[in-house]
């Protein structure tokens, strides 16, 4: 929780074990009732590079799994709210606008290439033939869910906003993070997350969560009566397959670029 990380755009990360149920001691925590880490991850190196430096757990390796996570998410909430504006805006397809496969910033003195997973096959090709976006089909019963949601969110008053911002990609990882009520939430924010975590909200996107997310401060009664009117009949937007392709293009498909600091 250094000066950087208590700005409220910044979304700043604590350390855990594997599997998010214990803290680590060499985790940053905040101030009670101040300030806290936004949430917490493994915090643990699992790559081996032979005669490489063999770095002990902490916050530094939990900040880069969320990193590659939030990169999945900004890409996801794009495609969404580029979907909403094609809708709205009568130019909607078969295939979502082009969205640009992550980058990835380091700055750091000794960064390993060696270190990075291959791509998958299918970000390869398009990297391969010059590319550096992709699109994704979107059939008519997306169309169909898109539609009877945004009419009756026209209806309540709710106006949703069709764009990724920082909010909405802070506040999305907060809604994700598994909670840890063994530890006071200046120690670990809104919980844990791992890829798990953020496969399991897109793929139970209700309308009710996309109205959480679409409409900023919806009221907790319009949360209600949105997810008793529309959550059973229309279910989540996306079925788990359609999770696993964003998860390839969007969280094993990233680039990396480094910047080494003299």
């Amino acid at each position: 929780m250094q000066p950087l990380a208590l700005a409220p755009w910044t979304i700043s990360v604590g350390a855990t074990d594997f599997f998010g149920e214990k803290l680590l001691d060499s985790s940053s925590r905040g101030i009670p009732d101040q300030v806290s880490p936004t949430v917490v991850s493994d915090g643990y190196s699992h790559l081996v590079i032979v005669g490489g430096p063999d770095f002990g757990p902490g916050t530094s390796f939990a900040c880069g799994k969320v990193s590659q996570l939030a990169h999945w998410v900004i890409k996801c909430l794009e495609l969404i709210a580029g979907n909403v504006s094609d809708l709205r805006q009568g130019a909607w397809s078969a295939q979502s606008r082009p969205i640009r496969l992550p980058v990835w910033g380091l700055a750091d003195t000794g960064f390993d290439l060696r270190a990075t997973d291959p791509w998958p096959t299918e970000v390869q090709s398009i990297l391969d033939r010059g590319g550096d976006t992709v699109q994704l089909e979107r059939g008519q019963s997306e169309l169909d869910w898109y539609e009877c949601v945004l009419s009756e969110l026209d209806h309540y008053g709710l106006k949703v906003k069709p764009v990724a911002d920082p909010d909405m990609v802070k506040h999305a990882l907060q809604m994700m993070a598994k909670p840890m009520p063994q530890y006071k939430p200046h120690e670990v924010g809104a919980g844990f997350l791992l890829d798990i975590e953020v496969f399991k909200m897109f793929s139970s996107l209700t309308p009710s969560k996309f109205a959480v997310l679409f409409c900023g401060g919806i009221s907790y009664a319009a949360f209600l009566t949105i997810s008793e009117k529309l959550d059973s009949e229309l279910g989540p937007l996306w079925d788990q397959q359609m999770v696993e392709t964003t998860r390839t293009y969007f969280y094993y498909g990233y680039r990396v670029r480094v910047a080494k600091v003299i």
